[in-house]
């Protein structure tokens, strides 16, 4: 007999087959894809805080955690959270999540340490989830801190020569030190030599000094002693100059301060004068050299035309005066007699157009100066003779000028000029100079009487002092007019 019902219970055992098998594919979650949203991230030091983010393949299924890595040995410039235990962190996921994160706190240490990279890498994960292609990130910390300026406070300065405590040159930073360092300073001067004339402190070591900067400091500085001798000198110059830096510090603009010790010798010597009327003007300036004496004298007069010029003295050994170059084709010699000059002589161009003869009275003062000029036949005649009288404390009381008249051993007074009365005060700039080893009016003159060409003018002087009692300003006064002298002193 022939069973009809097999073919139909084969179908139905096939039809529980497919069933069974579809109910057990359903049952099978696939897992969750995690890795990093970047494989880069940039963090500015001074920021709060940076979120790196973990992106899920689709929402979680199920709740687990992810284990991120930190690879690097020195975590001290951030924080995360979660926190960072064993250099790892423990990333939490709950069911749903599409992204799960952790923060990165830097730490603001305000020093320049430059930037810092930091690798995180998701080494493993729990039941569900597995790792994607972008599991490793490089997070750098940028340092927000720059390198300090370094710049000289001033740019010049000044300081006595007999000043025993020195002057500080200060060089200033732009902020704060945040790193340590060194200012390298070298100095120039074609006057003063380390030394000789001047010392530092920190001591000058290879032809500099070098100043170390630590972290917070705002500026450091150098001292400058100088030495203080018995020379006379206006003024030696140094140049100091920030050469180089290391550490966390660059250079600024201001890099060269110029320090200038002035002599306490000269402190108080005239330095020159200007004389005023109308438009007319006279200036004179004096240096000098090492040992006191006159160096140069430098004029500028408005008469009302322009003209300069310098007259530059010159000495023996003996330290007596012995020529005066008044340009490059004038010079006048000094011939002594002892201790006494008895006569110049004035060469142009190598050729003696002039000579002047002196005289002595019994207190040591010029008494007479007889001028002789050269003649176009060669010979040397006497132009003027000039007789000088004084009074008993030193001082010119009257300068008289003679005319030597022709075929005659006599002469005419061409004109007087005469210093009645004068101050107890010292006299920087006398008015007379007759010549360079001497002075001819000590004090300062009250009064001036001119008598010549028919003309008799009486000039009255009011001075103006300084603090010191020096005279600054003398203003002279008289019916035809008047004048201003200004005195300047080192």
């Amino acid at each position: 007999m022939t069973n009809t019902f097999l073919p139909l219970r084969l179908a139905i055992l096939l039809v529980f087959l497919i069933t069974g098998c579809e109910e057990e594919t359903e049952k099978i979650i696939p897992p969750t894809t995690v890795q990093f949203e970047n494989s880069s991230l940039s963090i500015v030091e001074d920021t709060d805080k940076s979120t790196v983010k973990i992106l899920l393949s689709g929402p979680a299924k199920i709740s687990g955690e992810l284990t991120v890595q930190l690879n690097t040995a020195d975590a001290s410039r951030f924080t995360t959270e979660p926190a960072t235990i064993n250099n790892i962190i423990k990333v939490p996921v709950i069911t749903g999540q599409s992204t799960v994160s952790f923060d990165l706190l830097p730490l603001n240490n305000v020093l320049l340490d430059g930037d810092k990279t930091i690798g995180f890498t998701i080494t493993s994960t729990t039941e569900g989830f597995v790792l994607g292609n972008n599991n490793e990130l490089s997070a750098t910390l940028v340092d927000d801190e720059t390198p300090a300026q370094v710049n000289f406070n001033l740019n010049t300065g000044a300081v006595r020569e007999n000043s025993g405590e020195g002057s500080m040159v200060i060089i200033n930073l732009s902020q704060n030190a945040t790193a340590n360092g060194v200012v390298h300073v070298s100095f120039e001067s074609d006057e003063a030599v380390y030394g000789t004339h001047f010392a530092t402190e920190p001591a000058l070591i290879d032809g500099k000094i070098s100043l170390p900067v630590v972290v917070g400091v705002s500026h450091v500085q150098f001292k400058v002693i100088p030495v203080n001798d018995e020379l006379y000198n206006e003024s030696r110059t140094i140049a100091y100059t920030i050469t180089d830096v290391e550490g966390g510090i660059v250079k600024g603009q201001s890099l060269v301060h110029e320090l200038k010790i002035t002599d306490d010798e000269l402190k108080g010597t005239g330095k020159g004068y200007e004389i005023v009327a109308g438009n007319w003007r006279y200036k004179r300036n004096y240096a000098y050299d090492e040992s006191g004496r006159l160096s140069t004298v430098h004029f500028e007069q408005h008469t009302p035309g322009y003209s300069e010029g310098t007259h530059s003295y010159f000495y023996d050994a003996a330290g007596k005066v012995v020529k005066v170059v008044e340009s490059p084709v004038r010079e006048v010699m000094f011939l002594w007699d002892g201790e006494r000059i008895v006569k110049t002589e004035e060469y142009t161009n190598n050729v003696l157009t002039k000579y002047t003869l002196f005289g002595y009275d019994a207190s040591g003062n010029v008494g007479e100066s007889a001028l002789y000029h050269r003649q176009p036949d060669g010979q040397y005649k006497m132009s003027f003779l000039f007789v000088y009288l004084y009074k008993t404390d030193g001082n010119l009381y009257k300068q008289l000028t003679y005319l030597p008249i022709d075929g005659s051993d006599d002469y005419s007074l061409h004109g007087t000029r005469t210093y009645e009365d004068y101050l107890d005060v010292e006299n920087p700039f006398p008015m007379v100079e007759i010549l360079p080893n001497q002075s001819t009016q000590p004090k300062l003159p009250s009064s001036y009487r001119v008598e010549e060409n028919g003309h008799d003018i009486l000039y009255q002087f009011s001075y103006e002092f300084s603090e010191e009692g020096k005279p600054v300003k003398r203003t002279a006064t008289s019916p035809s007019g008047s004048e201003t002298a200004y005195y300047e002193y080192y």
